[in-house]
């Protein structure tokens, strides 16, 4: 596989370029030479995917030039773009002051991409023998691999996870082929569990045939009957030739004469493997049986809606916990080298590199690139999807938005095992993931032999490696200390766990905006961070985290022309301002022309003085309804004593139409209210509700209510709403009664309702 950065890197070049060819007409004839050349490139990238001359000393050479000279033509036309808004309020003789040493720039990278394009046809010519069409793989004569050592060792740990699958393998239907999908993390423990589940004594009564079939990823069709078949017949060279609607029939008579066959699957990455396996099962009246293990949650419930997912082993199941026998240490030592060489640690970095090797390589690129978070840190969901579009990671596709198609990608990582869900939403959504310790280790080892992003030590950053930084708070002050100058960073990150930001001194924090002028992303949210001069003239930036004590936003912002994603996290005891995920904003900021701009924002906090806002100052509610786009609207109000009541605008309904999740913090609103808030046509999660039916919210999931203290009851008819899974009351005592009424009246119904109450007040937190 052609190399994944290469790929991005080229990509990104090109988008560039398209994007920038146009505003600076006076270069428009160099940059789009550059196009030709850079789009050249990138086609013969594409060629040494396709005829796979990747693995040579020379491509490994060429691999970094187009490195180096990628990241140098990325400096020179973003250099470019800033000279030009500078000066795009000049006239055009003082614009162009300095484009004659720029366009000697561009030509100059031309003519080096052109050079390295010669080289890549080269290599091309020189290995048109890997072009060939591979031939089958097939085994040599009597021998066909099974993967793993299957001896009968004794296996310790994972009993019950064990006991579980062979439950399901015993029972189920007699009438078809059931198959039981074993799914984990890599490592976490499935080949010793498949081995248990396959030595198992149990099985031998239940199993007239019990057949071991190491899959893996290169796995061919004819492969896997050879491998099957080997089991019912010892020499199988007279098979050799065979197609495999040969070796299937073969197989399906030998499973006929015979009773009930378990086939073991072991290591399955694609799901036309069961379809090849099913095909030997032409009797299906005896309860068959197929397990398999696969690291891909996807695939695993394409084979079985109802897979077993493998869990972590708890502290007392150990598997070398209280063993003082020497033979079970040496047994343990054979076995570690056996599956994982002399090396462990590079060894286990070599298994997760499997999973990472069968990524699209779009994919590649946003795993790895989960490593800039550091360890064992909580990673929000939305953050990091923010971070993947601004960081060009996510390629626009006909028919989806760039977070449709990033979402896309994490829901791939999640089915893959990659990424460990943390925490859910209300409404069902993930919240924040984490990275299992050797897939992160993976992740940064691996981004950074590519490039991809650094933890900077005291010494000079390298303009051709040093992209993107990640430091740790605890370090940030030492390297600062350095004055490093860079303009070649393209992003900056500093992470921390700790909810209150970390102090620095003014001159520190300004020298993080000089050393890096040509900065896209960056996040301090973990620092208490202030404007400067220097800051001002970041036009590249795309994406801000920032914490401190604000109050506006500086006029200045209105220049960051790339802006996508702003988080602005204020500490002040009134703010006047905040933001959060794609946008928010005060009341004051909610003047007409302002949303009109941000017309396709999705979520959008509003704080400020609501009764001011209600009474649309300047417009104030009565101009949401520019937004187009919005699905999760907060109403925060604070001021701490409410003299007057607040009312919805009768038009509310249809000023928010595509709002999916309202909250409401400290409005105050009154009872009569409910019925404006019930003809939301579109929302399906509420945080805050007063009263709801089936004729006013059809699709209501989640029913919260928070601190609702002289709310009586809650209707009955929430039973009759079919999509309401779950209701959760926190210091809602008097509507306890009424709420289980509904849970009961679901139940009759044959409809699950998982009601949660705090405090309990005698009663489990969770009942369903």
């Amino acid at each position: 596989m052609a190399d994944a950065v290469v790929n991005f890197l080229v990509e990104n070049l090109l988008q560039l370029i398209k994007e920038n060819v146009k505003l600076i007409g006076d270069a428009k004839g160099e940059l789009e030479n550059l196009l030709k050349i850079a789009q050249q490139l990138k086609a013969f990238l594409d060629d040494a995917e396709k005829y796979g001359y990747t693995n040579s000393e020379q491509w490994k050479v060429l691999v970094m030039e187009i490195h180096k000279t990628v990241h140098r033509a990325e400096d020179a036309i973003d250099k470019f773009l800033v000279q030009a808004k500078l000066h795009q309020d000049k006239n055009r003789i003082e614009r162009i002051f300095d484009w004659p040493s720029h366009l000697i720039k561009v030509r100059n990278l031309a003519a080096e991409i052109k050079g390295i394009n010669d080289q890549v046809k080269e290599l091309r010519k020189n290995n048109q023998a890997l072009q060939a069409t591979p031939v089958l793989d097939l085994p040599k004569k009597g021998e066909v691999t099974q993967g793993p050592s299957l001896e009968n060792d004794a296996v310790v740990g994972f009993d019950d996870e064990a006991n579980k699958v062979i439950k399901r393998l015993v029972e189920g239907s007699m009438e078809s082929v059931d198959i039981i999908p074993v799914v984990g993390t890599p490592g976490l423990g499935k080949t010793t569990v498949a081995r248990k589940i396959y030595n198992d004594s149990k099985l031998t009564y239940e199993f007239y045939s019990i057949v071991w079939v190491y899959v893996g990823q290169e796995c061919k069709e004819k492969d896997i009957y050879l491998r099957i078949l080997k089991f019912f017949k010892k020499n199988i060279e007279d098979h050799l030739n065979d197609d495999v609607d040969t070796l299937a029939k073969a197989i399906g008579g030998y499973i006929k004469k015979g009773g009930r066959c378990l086939i073991v699957l072991h290591d399955v990455w694609e799901d036309k493997v069961i379809d090849h396996v099913m095909k030997v099962f032409a009797e299906n009246k005896k309860g068959h049986r197929i397990m398999m293990t696969t690291r891909d949650l996807r695939l695993a419930k394409f084979a079985n809606p109802e897979p077993h997912e493998l869990k972590f082993l708890k502290t007392e199941e150990r598997a070398l916990r209280g063993r003082s026998d020497k033979k079970d240490w040496e047994r343990v030592d054979k076995n570690v080298v056996q599956h994982f060489g002399e090396h462990t640690e590079d060894s286990c970095l070599k298994f997760v590199k499997r999973s990472y090797d069968h990524l699209p390589q779009e994919v590649q690129m946003c795993f790895l690139y989960c490593g800039v978070f550091p360890r064992g840190f909580d990673i929000p969901c939305w953050k990091l999807i923010r971070l993947w579009i601004a960081e060009g990671l996510i390629k626009p596709q006909p028919e989806f938005t760039l977070e449709e198609i990033a979402e896309f990608y994490f829901t791939d990582l999640l089915n893959r095992n990659l990424v460990i869900i943390m925490q859910k939403r209300s409404d069902g959504q993930i919240k924040t993931c984490r990275l299992h310790d050797m897939l992160y280790q993976f992740c940064k080892k691996e981004a950074s032999n590519k490039w991809l992003f650094q933890e900077p030590d005291q010494s000079k950053l390298d303009p051709d490696t040093c992209r993107r930084l990640c430091i740790q708070p605890s370090n940030l002050s030492d390297f600062l200390s350095t004055t490093p100058v860079a303009e070649h960073v393209r992003s900056f990150y500093c992470f921390s766990s700790k909810q209150k930001p970390i102090d620095l001194s003014p001159n520190e924090i300004k020298l993080i905006h000089k050393a890096f002028p040509l900065m896209r992303v960056l996040d301090v949210e973990s620092l208490k961070f202030i404007f400067s001069k220097d800051f001002n003239q970041l036009f590249h930036l795309r994406y801000i985290a920032i914490s401190g004590d604000f109050k506006a936003l500086p006029p200045t912002f209105g220049k960051f022309w790339n802006l996508q994603t702003l988080i602005l996290n204020t500490s002040t005891l009134e703010p006047t301002l905040e933001v959060k995920a794609d946008n928010g904003t005060c009341y004051k900021s909610c003047e007409k022309d302002v949303l009109a701009k941000a017309c396709n924002v999705k979520k959008l906090s509003i704080r400020g003085q609501m009764a001011v806002f209600l009474g649309a100052y300047k417009g104030g509610i009565n101009n949401l309804e520019e937004l187009h786009c919005l699905e999760h609207l907060k109403l925060l109000n604070d001021v701490l004593f409410i003299n007057k009541t607040l009312h919805l605008p009768l038009a509310f309904s249809k000023l928010v139409r595509t709002v999916k999740k309202l909250t409401l913090t400290n409005t105050r609103f009154a009872w009569s209210e409910a019925d404006k808030l019930g003809m939301l046509e579109s929302l399906e999660v509420r945080i805050r509700i007063l009263e709801a039916s089936v004729i006013n919210f059809p699709v209501l999931r989640q029913l919260v209510l928070i601190s609702c203290d002289k709310l009586d009851d809650v209707p009955l008819e929430l039973a009759d709403i079919p999509s309401l899974q779950e209701m959760r009351l926190d210091n809602t005592s008097k509507a306890v009664k009424s709420t289980k009424n509904v849970r009961d009246s679901k139940t009759s119904k044959s409809m699950k309702l998982k009601l949660s109450i705090f405090p309990p007040e005698n009663e489990s937190k969770v009942a369903q």
